[in-house]
């Protein structure tokens, strides 16, 4: 109604012309003769030509609320599309963790992800189960990707996940190629880095990490990160190699709790 009172205030001269040509016809149309009638068939024409652009308005006000419920229309339209493609990704991605949990021999726990915590040097996630489902602290945490972190506090029904983007964690871990050894460790930025390792060792990028089995809480061969770039310039005995996690904990949202492996000796002393 507002577009319709701005359309009328533009157009208050033919308003004004509008109002005083119906008036002359009501006194023409009570008027008799020649020169009336002519007056009468003139003042018609004109009368018709005013009415029109009034038609048009009227079209014009009923045209633009149209448009504004089709706008609406396809609001609702492209936000019930943007959720069947987030069903999608969220199917597939269920699907992708059923797939890992039933092609692996170790007993796992299903969790939510219900918060990510981030400062400076100290990164952990909140999930949605806890000691009454099974989880004790240091338990590996993990996706159908690799690993994620371990549990650093159970409580009753949810639990904190100290991530490898954190500065107090550190996993045994090897180059999956030729079975190099070192120390997963992150000291802040993008990467991760693999520390202890030779520089005589033959270590290139591109090369998978996985966890070495050695150590308290992590087993063999869980995929931890993938080599970005290399350094010998640094003096000392070690190379500076830099892994680029193979989980964006940023992203995840579903995560396993390892409860337990059927390598329950992997520490090794």
């Amino acid at each position: 109604m507002d577009r319709v009172t701005a359309l009328i205030f533009s157009l208050r001269d033919y308003v004004v012309l509008l109002i005083s040509v119906f008036v002359s016809l009501i006194l023409v149309a009570t008027s008799e003769g020649p020169a009336v009638d002519a007056l009468r068939g003139a003042m018609l024409d004109q009368w018709g030509s005013i009415t029109a652009r009034f038609v048009w308005v009227s079209q014009l006000s009923g045209a633009l609320d149209e448009n504004q419920i089709l706008r609406s229309r396809n609001l609702d339209l492209a936000m019930q599309n943007a959720r069947l493609r987030e069903l999608t990704a969220e199917n597939n991605r269920l699907r992708s963790l059923l797939d890992f949990r039933e092609t692996q021999p170790s007993e796992f726990v299903a969790a939510n992800v219900t918060g990510l915590g981030r400062q400076r040097f100290t990164n952990a996630l909140m999930i949605d189960v806890g000691e009454q489902h099974g989880v004790q602290k240091h338990m590996i945490v993990m996706t159908d990707e690799g690993l994620v972190g371990r549990v650093m506090t159970a409580g009753e029904s949810q639990s904190l996940v100290q991530l490898m983007t954190d500065v107090n964690f550190g996993v045994s871990a090897r180059i999956q190629r030729n079975r190099t050894l070192g120390v997963v460790e992150w000291h802040g930025g993008q990467y991760c880095t693999l520390s202890f390792v030779p520089k005589s060792a033959d270590v290139a990028p591109g090369d998978t990490v996985v966890t070495s089995g050695h150590g308290e809480f992590a087993p063999p061969h869980i995929p931890v990160g993938i080599v970005s770039d290399i350094s010998d310039a640094e003096p000392g005995l070690f190379k500076i190699i830099n892994v680029n996690p193979i989980v964006d904990a940023t992203k995840v949202e579903e995560v396993f709790i390892m409860i337990s492996t059927p390598e329950q000796e992997f520490n090794l002393e």
